[in-house]
């Protein structure tokens, strides 16, 4: 995980160097959104039974020559795991809220329309999602929960008139949430990772 983080770090800092100063164009501002279990291109997506959690931060923007750019945010986020769970037959374990400090760092690429690119500007992105809980830990020790949840990203947004950005992401969940031993009355072990659909909203300045 570090070592991760500290090759990502120099890839920034190597990006930053390597560009002209005018080339670059660093944008922050606020950013909101809702988890979902499925993207639905309608009303539904907000429905009570499809959102599964929150999330607001800040979001860092730096856009780079030929259309790319680096994105990233700070965000805090709360999931709700849904499930109930009975160990050894003797204890039920339900679901519930967790909340995280959310880092996302992901490379861009913004996809330049003649005529319409001062309005709105498709874009793509890809880059690694890091999550760390600082919800208090379950009192049963059945929840093995990890403090890092480490996601892959890939998302596609929207930008209008330069400053607002509405964007969909799908989290491919890397790492295991947590671990049940003994969940079942064969002990089966079970495992879980957390991937879900986030919608957000930012506005850039």
């Amino acid at each position: 995980m570090k070592k991760l983080s500290l090759i990502l770090a120099v890839i920034v800092a190597s990006v930053g160097l390597a560009v002209p100063s005018h080339a670059i164009g660093l944008r922050v501002g606020p950013r909101v959104g809702v988890n979902v279990n499925n993207l639905h291109f309608d009303k539904e997506v907000f429905d009570k039974e499809n959102r599964t959690g929150f999330t607001g931060g800040l979001e860092l923007n730096l856009s780079l020559p030929l259309g790319f750019g680096i994105d990233a945010s700070v965000m805090y986020a709360r999931r709700a795991v849904d499930g109930s769970f009975t160990l050894g037959n003797k204890e039920t374990i339900d679901g519930k809220n967790l909340d995280y400090i959310s880092v996302p760092i992901n490379l861009e690429w913004g996809i330049s329309l003649p005529l319409i690119n001062k309005i709105v500007v498709p874009y793509v992105y890809v880059g690694p999602d890091f999550a760390f809980k600082v919800s208090k830990d379950d009192i049963s020790q059945a929840w093995n929960d990890h403090k890092v949840d480490v996601a892959m990203d890939f998302g596609i947004g929207l930008q209008f008139i330069k400053h607002l950005r509405v964007s969909a992401t799908y989290g491919m969940g890397l790492t295991k949430w947590a671990n049940w031993a003994g969940v079942t009355s064969t002990s089966e072990d079970l495992t879980a990772r957390t991937s879900c659909w986030t919608i957000t909203a930012a506005w850039l300045f």
